[in-house]
């Protein structure tokens, strides 16, 4: 769900193998102009009306969605802990999120994944991903998934979406270089930079496709 438009993708898994996929459908629709304003979203009913679109025109059966999401209301953070029992690690995870997160704890929704340490690397500590989003963001963006009749499996983080499609089409190139990937959208573009299939760096960067077009109508004096 970006700001200018919506995009899904209906996959299915490869007869050849389990871990790969075939595409089976694609879907592409225009939003209304400001339906979504910097990764909110204004107009819920041109969303909603948008995403049952997508699913009518291009025959898309499963109800079943996965959606990404970014901005500022998404943060990330790579923190390093000692390592410790699961338990312990859940109660710390807590501590950190309240003292790492600009927001008040109590309004985000936080999960936090474990990263592998490279092979032959002796560091006993552990390197954690942090992430964190705004509950209003989530319910903003869950409610258009479910009013449009569709049932909401899993929220991912745009930046990671970006990670996981490389990996599974280029596994070579991932887990062997440094790359940074880039996603120019509408409003915003996401950044991410791994090493060795790590991620080390992610930025959100409130600045995207419609920011050249404005001020390419204004300065010519031509329509958006």
């Amino acid at each position: 769900i970006g700001s200018y438009s919506i995009k899904a993708v209906e996959l299915k898994h490869s007869k050849k193998s389990d871990s790969a996929f075939e595409v089976k459908k694609i879907g592409y629709e225009l939003l209304p102009h400001d339906a979504i304003v910097e990764g909110t979203i204004i107009d819920s009913a041109s969303v909603v009306e948008t995403i049952k679109m997508v699913f009518d025109e291009n025959k898309i059966k499963t109800k079943d969605v996965v959606i990404s999401i970014s901005g500022n209301s998404v943060i990330i953070k790579k923190i390093s802990l000692p390592s410790m029992e699961s338990e312990e690690l859940a109660e710390s995870i807590i501590w950190e999120a309240k003292h790492n997160i600009p927001y008040p704890y109590e309004e985000t929704n936080v999960d936090y994944a474990i990263i592998e340490p490279p092979e032959g690397t002796s560091d006993r500590n552990l390197d954690i991903l942090l992430v964190a989003a705004k509950k209003d963001k989530i319910s903003n963006y869950s409610n258009v998934v479910n009013q449009a009749n569709k049932s909401l499996e899993a929220i991912e983080v745009d930046v990671f979406a970006l990670q996981n499609a490389a990996e599974i089409n280029y596994p070579e190139v991932i887990n062997s270089n440094t790359v940074a990937i880039v996603n120019l959208g509408a409003n915003i573009t996401n950044v991410i930079i791994i090493e060795k299939g790590n991620p080390q760096l992610f930025r959100d960067l409130s600045i995207g496709g419609s920011f050249f077009t404005e001020n390419l109508s204004k300065d010519l004096s031509i329509g958006f």
